[in-house]
């Protein structure tokens, strides 16, 4: 019945469904066939759009769609680990709280975004996160190739996290994105990171040391 539900064309029964698969996980013990349910119904129901222009301004995820996120952050507990494939979908404006540990976002859009909770070991490799807020404990997450456009906020614990090949204006007002490879950082020290390079990137050159004048003095006799 549940499954039904989210395939009604009604917003309020896909709604309804969520909460029915959300009963049956809490009655029936098995979270994870119902996350994986949860998560093909985010991926069906919020596809990224291969076409959509880089400058369109994103939608907010659907009520039914924000329930199954809601939901899917409650499933993983001490004792129940699974992995979430919420690969290659759109999921901008939405709310992502909670147990996400271990979770796949790969190439997925989170442009605006707000994330707070556990998303240790997740994989964000390739996404768009512009203007995002990440919150929470990343570590050990891989942000390989993943775009940080905007004023992305980093708090929390990033320890280990992979930033290879990331494309960080994370700072407000960075004009041009560099390439950086940052790992074992907080998030406070990245933005600092981040923040100098900028800095840097336009900063004249520093006047010669009295041991580089000598050194070229002595060069030249």
């Amino acid at each position: 019945k549940a499954v039904e539900l989210l395939h009604s064309e009604s917003a309020a029964k896909k709604s309804a469904g969520v909460y029915a698969l959300r009963r049956m996980a809490r009655y029936s013990g098995d979270a994870q066939s119902v996350a994986e349910m949860l998560a093909a119904f985010v991926r069906a129901e919020s596809p990224i759009n291969p076409h959509a222009d880089d400058d369109a301004y994103p939608e907010p995820p659907s009520q039914a769609v924000q329930a199954a996120l809601d939901v899917l952050g409650t499933l993983q507990t001490r004792g129940v680990k699974f992995d979430v494939d919420l690969r290659q979908v759109d999921l901008s404006w939405a709310r992502i709280k909670g147990n996400f540990a271990d979770a796949n976002f790969s190439e997925s859009y989170l442009v605006s975004a707000k994330l707070d909770g556990e998303f240790t070991r997740a994989d964000f490799s390739g996404v768009r996160a512009a203007d995002a807020s990440l919150n929470g404990f990343f570590a050990g997450a891989i942000f390989k190739q993943a775009r940080l456009d905007g004023n992305v906020e980093l708090r929390g614990s990033f320890i280990e996290t992979d930033f290879t090949d990331c494309q960080c204006s994370a700072m407000p007002h960075a004009d041009v994105p560099f390439r950086c490879a940052i790992g074992n950082v907080p998030g406070q020290a990245m933005r600092a990171l981040v923040a100098a390079a900028e800095l840097n990137k336009n900063a004249p050159p520093a006047p010669p040391s009295e041991q580089q004048n000598a050194a070229a003095a002595a060069n030249e006799a």
